[in-house]
């Protein structure tokens, strides 16, 4: 009778312990949340849930049939780890871990009829950049990825993708004004979500 009580004086004190527990971490969460948000509209953007660009550099890689993995190459083996899912060969092994990432780009093993192969760089869609905090730039977009922005339809999209290729690069957000159809009120809802302008493009 006494060893039964005080297995269940034990009981009870390890569930109380869980308890406050798990309450501790959901107001240690709460308040990180709490700061990210106020961060956010303070314009510095979130501190805690979404880490800045330059400490992770995200690279979208896809195999021959047509899987896609991102991996972070800023953390230590993270080429690796993506060199050996894409089950690369010596050769592409090695060009692989001589590559400059930036972050945002896809890269694929493009296998050729002569039996070579080699490694193409192009840039993961607009929406899955957004996603990851990966700022755009408005000279390495397709008619697809302009249509994740909010107001830009098919057929502006492909007025502004025709526009650069016909007069030029952008080179910077503002220049997209040149398109018939973006004003800036468009310009200020696109404005968050594309690289910075440096001073010397200013």
């Amino acid at each position: 009778m006494h060893s039964s009580t005080s297995l269940r004086k034990i009981q009870n004190r390890s569930v109380a312990t869980q308890v406050f527990g798990a309450a501790l971490i959901a107001l240690v969460l709460s308040l990180l949340l709490l700061q990210s948000r106020s961060l956010s509209l303070e314009g510095a953007g979130p501190a805690f849930f979404y880490p800045s660009e330059h400490e992770h550099c995200w690279v979208e890689a896809q195999k021959r049939t047509g899987l896609r993995q991102i991996y972070d190459v800023n953390v230590v083996g993270g080429v690796e780890e993506m060199t050996r899912w894409l089950g690369a060969s010596p050769a592409l092994t090695r060009s692989l871990r001589a590559q400059n990432y930036i972050s945002g780009q896809h890269i694929e093993i493009i296998y050729k009829d002569s039996g070579n192969c080699e490694l193409e760089l192009t840039w993961m869609r607009a929406g899955k950049r957004m996603a990851l905090g990966i700022l755009l730039h408005p000279d390495r977009m397709g008619i697809l990825d302009w249509q994740n922005l909010r107001g830009i339809g098919p057929a502006l999209a492909q007025r502004i993708v025709a526009n650069r290729q016909n007069y030029g690069d952008f080179g910077t957000i503002s220049s997209v004004t040149r398109v018939s159809g973006i004003g800036e009120k468009t310009l200020e809802s696109m404005r968050p979500w594309f690289v910075r302008p440096t001073m010397s493009q200013n």
